[in-house]
């Protein structure tokens, strides 16, 4: 199992306990994917991400009663909530992505698809 580059001081499992994740003081917070283990035969956790920002060595980290926010912190004057959701996701990639892709560009780059930008 891939991990953090320094030592974890916790630990958590999300409300449905698809998901592992681990608060280090390499300033990291680590997504495992949990779904496939606890049976036998079962394959060992799998690394979904890695999230960046603590600010400084993470001491703690918790799910939010829904699931659909990760908070943790540790050494830094704040913590830090990432939101779990995929529509959550999707939009801040939308946000940042700038503009959207022209249907010439579509059609450049995929050409034979029917135009449909992923953004709105």
């Amino acid at each position: 199992m891939t991990g953090p580059g320094s030592y974890v001081y916790a630990l958590a499992f999300a409300p449905d306990g698809a998901t592992l994740a681990a608060a280090s003081t390499d300033s990291t917070v680590w997504l495992w994917d949990t779904s496939g283990t606890g049976r036998a035969g079962a394959r060992p956790p799998q690394a979904r991400a890695v999230l960046n920002g603590l600010g400084g060595k993470g001491y703690a980290v918790a799910y939010s009663p829904d699931g659909r926010s990760l908070a943790a912190g540790g050494s830094a004057p704040a913590a830090v909530v990432w939101s779990t959701g995929a529509e959550d996701a999707a939009r801040h990639v939308c946000e940042r992505a700038g503009s959207p892709i022209t249907r010439a560009e579509w059609a450049s780059l995929l050409p034979g698809l029917p135009y449909a930008p992923p953004c709105p």
